[in-house]
């Protein structure tokens, strides 16, 4: 069985007609926020525990249930 490896895709835009250079670079910023590289390669500076992974996940997945009763209340 072969590893299929990852190859990530290079971000890149190009200059749409009539586009100004700040509308390019705002576009720019906008695809690289949402492919999520910066924050990744902000994670992978810094150390952590995976005790402590965990306990961030535990409570993120907390307040995702709050937050979705609370949804849930408003359409009743």
């Amino acid at each position: 069985m072969k590893l299929e490896t990852f190859q990530p895709k290079p971000i890149g835009v190009s200059k749409k007609k009539n586009e100004s250079v700040q509308g390019l670079i705002s576009r720019f910023k906008r695809v690289v926020g949402e492919s999520n590289i910066l924050t990744d390669y902000r994670e992978s500076l810094v150390y952590e525990k995976p005790s402590k992974k965990k306990r961030l996940a535990k409570k993120k997945a907390r307040l995702l249930m709050k937050r979705q009763l609370r949804v849930d209340k408003k359409l009743f």
